[in-house]
């Protein structure tokens, strides 16, 4: 419960705060009145104020959508962590940081970067298939070759057959 709190109360100080400073009190008389419909105090000036467009239109959308998007990142790094059972993973590990960047590298050289629509979302979306490729990739050759029990077997010897098996370097030996 208090957890929704803090979420609501920073929600409140996230629409409040920009070039043109609200009060916090309108902010939260205006997110009530715009949301549930209940009248808190006198709105008779706020609801067709300039507060209201700058609050409903402008910074409303961003804070919902940055909420969305941390708590993506948050969910793709708990699987992460859970996946390869470390609290420190991070995307260097499968490599998808180097497969992002080979991607990416791959759509500059290819000319996917001019201009248009293509040039836009050519770029980040021969990242994402940089990066979803590493990690199939690395996925698929752990599950072929089983080296997730051998791995956990050979515990601290496993870093000589790790460094054999090392795909980010092989994958950023490309992206230079």
């Amino acid at each position: 419960m208090m957890l929704i709190a803090a979420v609501g109360c920073s929600v409140i100080f996230a629409v409040s705060i920009g070039q043109v400073s609200i009060p916090f009190t309108e902010s939260y008389r205006i997110l009530i009145y715009q949301l549930t419909g209940i009248e808190i105090g006198d709105l008779h000036g706020l609801t067709s104020g300039t507060f209201v467009d700058i609050i409903w239109q402008i910074r409303l959308p961003r804070v919902l959508m940055a909420m969305i998007v941390g708590s993506g990142l948050a969910l793709c790094g708990t699987v992460m962590q859970a996946s390869v059972q470390n609290p420190l993973a991070d995307p260097y590990i499968w490599g998808i940081s180097s497969g992002d960047s080979l991607g990416a590298t791959f759509s500059i050289m290819v000319g996917f970067g001019a201009a248009g629509i293509i040039g836009e979302m050519g770029i980040a979306m021969w990242a994402f298939v940089g990066a979803i490729g590493a990690a199939g990739f690395v996925l698929i050759l752990a599950s072929i070759c089983d080296l997730t029990n051998m791995f956990a077997t050979l515990g601290t010897l496993s870093f000589p057959l790790l460094k054999w098996l090392d795909f980010t370097g092989f994958i950023t030996c490309f992206t230079f």
